[in-house]
Order: C-alpha cells, then sequence, then structure tokens
C-alpha cells in the first residue's frame, strides 16, 4: 500500500500537491518508508529475473556425496541445498537419538540406501534403464505436539529422499559406496536393477538392522564393461554424427547431436543406450576416454581435434 501510495505521489501533479497541503507532517516519516520499500521491490525483482533465466538455461547441475566421519555424518549438496543425515547404526527401539537434543534438532537419522535404477516402462522389467537414483531411508524421532489440527504421536516416524545419480557415474559411485567407510556411513545396501529388488521402506522396517557385504547380491551387468571407439563428423549445419564400434570391429546405428550439446548428454545418451546396467567406457581418437573431459564442455569445443 505505501509503494501504490509513492508511486501515486510521484507521477500525478494533483495527487501531489493535495498530499503535501494536507499531509505534510505525515510525509515526512512515510515517503522514506516508501522510498525503502520501493528499493527493496525492485532489488526482489531484478534477482527473481535473473535467477530464473539461469535456470531455466541451465543444462546441467552438479550433485555431491559426502562423509563426514568424525561427525558420523553424511551430506548430500544438491541445487543449493546442503541435506545433511547422521548415523548411530541401528535404530534404538522405542527411544529417541542418543545424545541429542532432538526437541531443537529434529535430526535425520539415516537407515539405508539404495541405488534404484529407472525404467522406461515402470511396469516393464525388459524396458530400457533411462535413470539413476539413490533413496536415502531415514526416521526422524518426534515427541508428542499437534500439527495444524492433527497430533503427531511420540516415536520414530519413517521418511525418504531420492537423488538422482548421473547414469555415466553410477558404477563410480557404487564403487565407492562399497567401500566399507562410505558403506558404514551411508548404511549402503546395494543396487535394484528391478522393482522387486527395492527394498520395502516404512515404520515397520525402521528398527532392520544393516545387511552385510556377503549378503548383498550384485547384479553381473553391474561388474562388466562395455568398450567402444567414436568417430565424430560434422555437416555443413553443425550437425554432429556420431559413430561408436566396438572392440570386435561392430559399429554400431550411428547417433545424431547438436555442436552446442554438452559432453555430459553424450555421457548420460551411451549409458542408458540399451546398456542394461554395464558400465560403458568410450575411447576417443586422441586417447582420452568420454568421462575424463569437462562434462560442461559443448561436443562442437571437445571433439574439434578429431573432428571429421
Amino acid at each position: 500500500a505505501l509503494v501504490i501510495f509513492y508511486l501515486l505521489i510521484i507521477l500525478f501533479r494533483y495527487v501531489r500537491m493535495t498530499v503535501v497541503i494536507e499531509f505534510s507532517p505525515m510525509l515526512t516519516a512515510i515517503i522514506p518508508s516508501a522510498w525503502i520499500l520501493c528499493l527493496r521491490f525492485g532489488l526482489w525483482f531484478f534477482c527473481v529475473i535473473k535467477y530464473s533465466r539461469r535456470a531455466a538455461a541451465e543444462q546441467t547441475f552438479d550433485i555431491s556425496f559426502c562423509t563426514i566421519p568424525e561427525l558420523d555424518a553424511v551430506c548430500v549438496i544438491y541445487r543449493r541445498f546442503i541435506y545433511w543425515l547422521c548415523t548411530i547404526g541401528n535404530i534404538p527401539l522405542g527411544q529417541p537419538p542418543p545424545n541429542m537434543n532432538v526437541a531443537y534438532r529434529k535430526p535425520m537419522i539415516l537407515v539405508r540406501s539404495q541405488l534404484l535404477a529407472h525404467r522406461s516402462d515402470p511396469e516393464n522389467e525388459d524396458s530400457a534403464i533411462v535413470g539413476w537414483s539413490l533413496k536415502m531411508c531415514y526416521g526422524n524421532y518426534h515427541q508428542n505436539h499437534r500439527r495444524g489440527l492433527a497430533a503427531v504421536v511420540e516415536g520414530w516416524h519413517a521418511s525418504y529422499r531420492e537423488f538422482p545419480v548421473d547414469p555415466a557415474r553410477i558404477h563410480d559411485l557404487h564403487r565407492w559406496l562399497m567401500d566399507p567407510i562410505h558403506r558404514d556411513l551411508f548404511r549402503y545396501e546395494g543396487v535394484a536393477l528391478k522393482a522387486t529388488e527395492i527394498l520395502s521402506w516404512d515404520n515397520g522396517r525402521l528398527h532392520d538392522p544393516l545387511r552385510q557385504p556377503h549378503e548383498l547380491e550384485v547384479p553381473q551387468s553391474m561388474q562388466l564393461t562395455k568398450v567402444f571407439s567414436l568417430r565424430c563428423a560434422r555437416d555443413g549445419n553443425g550437425q554432429l554424427t556420431l559413430y561408436l564400434t566396438t572392440m570386435a570391429g561392430e559399429e554400431l546405428a550411428p547417433m545424431t547431436a547438436s555442436g552446442a550439446d554438452l559432453v555430459a548428454d553424450l555421457c548420460y545418451r551411451v549409458s542408458v543406450e540399451g546398456h542394461e546396467g554395464f558400465q560403458v567406457k568410450v575411447a576417443l581418437p586422441d586417447g582420452q576416454t568420454l568421462d575424463s573431459l569437462d562434462p560442461k564442455k559443448p561436443l562442437s569445443e571437445a571433439f574439434q581435434t578429431f573432428m571429421d
């Protein structure tokens, strides 16, 4: 209301004169406040426009999985947010987390995590894998209180979050999570290629013990690697044609891409191109591998030294 009032004073001369005559003592206090509000509104509007455009134009994003052994905690840094989860081993039945001010912190206590494959047709387990995520299941301990009209019962409550994982990096993350230190902190329980392999999660599973490494069955495809060589040609319109050849000399169907596509885009495409969980390595003519390049670099720049 103050902003509108101030704009009326600026834009309409007769309103300005009337206000100055009738309300000059009041203006001494109102105008500075209205001016500050206008500046804050303008700054907010500028930030909304600037960062919404940046977010819309963003082709890739970074996600980091970290361990903090000295604090018995892990964190995930994703889209400018930090998700902090504590590890205390198996959750005590009917008891709050030890050595924590639960009423103040309400920490997320990690119970288990699992890598999940996402298929093009969730109902068909033979359809292609098009993405991956790390499902992190955790519990919160709530004391008796009311949330709106509903009463929250004291005790443990199960919840979870899923974080996307680049298919081109899924095997690296799996090996990192299988390291004993990382596995204990992330309470990692392997890979689910099919919906039937996903561990159930609800309040009844909160106190399940962590499965040991010898109890985990790693899919055979996750232990194998396919290697291809790449050849690239560009037409007059800047369109790229990519040829992948197996070590046995068999050439796959050509793929097309734009020179503005990123290395990360191509890594994703070759990783999910019907390889069913296999690790895929692409050797470039200059001796490098595709996954060793800067993922945010355009293909036209990354391939310029060996493009036909």
